[in-house]
C-alpha cells in the first residue's frame, strides 16, 4: 500500500456530523482510521475535505510503518479470501481484456504473448494477476492438475458440467485426453467462458481476425475438470504436496496426475478394468476404484489410501483378475503352456506397445510384429504369470502371435 492507494475524492468531511475545515491536522488525530493491509503493515489515515490547504486526497497518511512491509505474513482466513478474490477478477479481467483486443489472436507458435492457445491464455490470465505460475512446469492441458501447486482446488464434483450450475467466476475447465487433444476455457459468469478456440475461428495470420479469442456462452463440451484458486502460495502448497508423497501413508484421488496414478491404473487393467494409463485420476479410474473397493470389503470413497493399494497388489498378485478366467503359471524352469483359442478380443491402451517372444520384459521383442498403437484390437488367446508375477497376455495379431503385458489391453 501506498500513497496512491487512497480512496476516491470526496467533496465534504465532517467530524461527528459536522462538516470541518482543517487548519491544524493534528487537531484531528483523534479521528484517525488505522488499516491494516494484507503485508500485516498498519497504516494510519485522517479525514480532510477535498481541496483544504492545497490537499487533493480524501485520506492523507499521519504515518507510515517502519520496517519491510513487502513481505506477507500469516493473515486470516477472511483476508486471504479477499486476496484469491482480488486475483481471481484480475486474472478474469486480462482474459476478457484480451479477448476484446483484436490485436491478439490464437497461435501455438508464439503462444505466450501477444497470441495464446486455451492453455497459455488460462494460465498467462494468473500469472498476470500475480501467480508465480512455472510455465515449465504447467503449460498444457496434460499438466494442468499441478496448478494445484499454486492454490487450486479441484472442485469438479461441485459442479454440474452438463447445466455450468454451481461454477464461478475465474473456474478453470478443461478437458485432456491422452494422445489426442485436449482445451481449456475460464469461466467469466453469467454463463459464460473465455477462452483461446483456435485459428479455425479466424485466420492464419497476425492478431484476431475473427473471433479466435472471445467470450462465448457456456456449453457442456468435453470438460473433465474445474480448478478453482482458493488463495495460497506455491511454496505452501508445494510443500503440502511434498509432505503428501513422503508420507507413509501414499494416497491417490480424484483429480490427481502423477505416476502413481499410472501404477494404479495398470494394477487397475490387470484386473480387467480397462483404463487408459495416462496418470490422470479422472472419472473413468475414480469409478474404477469404487468398484474394486465395494468388491473387496474396503470403504467405499474412490481414494487409493494404503488398505486399497495394498487389496490392489494382492489381488494381482493372487490371481483374481477378472479378465481372464484362468491364469497359467510360469514353472520354475522358465517353461510354460498357452493355447491359440481366441478367448476374447481386447484393445491396445497404450502407443508403441512392444510385442515379445515370451511372458516378462527379459523376452526379446518380436521384430515382425506391426507397431501396436493405442485402440488396435487384437486376439487374446490366453494369460501367463510370469516368474516376477506380472500376468501376459498371449496375443494374436495380423497372422502372428506373441505377449504382451496384460495392463496395457482392455477387454472389448
Amino acid at each position: 500500500m501506498d500513497e496512491y492507494d487512497c480512496l476516491s475524492d470526496v467533496k465534504t468531511a465532517k467530524n461527528n456530523g459536522v462538516a470541518f475545515t482543517p487548519t491544524d491536522r493534528s487537531q484531528y488525530k483523534k479521528d484517525v482510521t488505522k488499516v491494516t493491509n494484507v503485508y500485516g503493515s498498519t497504516w494510519t489515515f485522517y479525514c480532510f475535505p477535498d481541496g483544504a490547504n492545497g490537499y487533493t486526497d480524501a485520506f492523507g497518511y499521519i504515518s507510515k510503518p517502519a520496517g519491510n512491509t513487502e513481505k506477507p505474513v500469516s493473515t486470516s482466513t477472511a483476508s486471504t479470501t479477499t486476496n484469491a478474490s482480488a486475483i481471481i477478477e484480475k486474472a478474469v479481467s486480462w482474459a476478457e481484456g484480451i479477448a476484446a483486443d483484436q490485436s491478439h489472436g490464437y497461435s501455438q507458435a508464439d503462444r505466450w504473448g501477444p497470441n495464446y492457445d486455451c492453455s497459455s491464455l488460462v494460465i498467462n490470465s494468473y500469472r498476470k494477476a500475480g501467480l508465480p505460475i512455472d510455465i515449465n512446469q504447467v503449460y498444457y492441458t496434460g499438466n494442468m492438475q499441478l496448478l494445484k501447486n499454486y492454490g487450486f482446488v479441484d472442485v469438479t464434483k461441485s459442479v454440474n458440467l452438463d447445466t455450468g450450475s454451481g461454477l464461478k467466476r475465474g473456474d478453470i475447465l478443461y478437458y485432456h485426453i491422452s494422445g489426442t487433444n485436449g482445451h481449456t476455457a475460464m469461466y467469466s459468469g453469467n454463463g459464460k467462458i473465455v477462452h483461446a478456440r483456435g485459428q479455425s475461428y479466424g485466420s492464419p495470420a497476425s492478431g484476431d481476425q475473427g473471433t479466435e479469442i472471445a467470450v462465448t456462452n457456456y456449453s457442456r463440451s468435453k470438460w473433465q475438470h474445474v480448478l478453482r484458486y482458493g488463495g495460497g502460495t506455491s511454496s505452501s502448497a508445494s510443500s503440502s504436496s511434498s509432505s503428501k508423497t513422503s508420507a507413509v501413508q501414499v494416497e491417490y484421488e480424484y483429480g490427481d496426475v502423477s505416476s502413481g496414478v499410472k501404477n494404479v491404473q495398470k494394477l487397475l487393467n490387470k484386473l480387467g478394468y480397462g483404463l487408459e494409463v495416462d496418470g490422470e485420476f479422472g472419472v473413468r479410474t475414480y469409478n474404477a476404484v469404487v468398484d474394486f473397493q465395494s468388491k473387496n470389503g474396503l470403504s467405499v470413497d474412490g481414494i487409493v489410501g494404503a488398505k486399497t493399494m495394498a487389496k490392489l497388489k494382492a489381488a494381482t498378485k493372487s490371481g483374481t483378475s477378472k479378465s481372464t478366467s484362468s491364469v497359467n503359471k510360469q514353472k520354475a524352469d522358465g517353461s510354460y503352456l498357452v493355447t491359440k483359442s481366441v478367448k476374447y478380443v481386447g484393445k491396445v491402451t497404450d502407443n508403441n506397445l512392444n510385442v515379445r517372444s515370451g511372458p516378462g520384459v527379459s523376452y526379446a521383442n518380436i521384430k515382425s510384429w506391426p507397431r501396436l498403437e493405442k485402440g488396435y484390437k487384437v486376439d487374446v488367446c490366453d494369460t501367463v504369470r510370469s516368474l516376477d508375477g506380472s500376468d501376459w497376455l498371449y496375443v494374436h495379431f495380423n497372422g502372428i502371435y506373441g505377449f504382451v503385458a496384460a495392463e496395457y489391453i482392455a477387454k472389448v
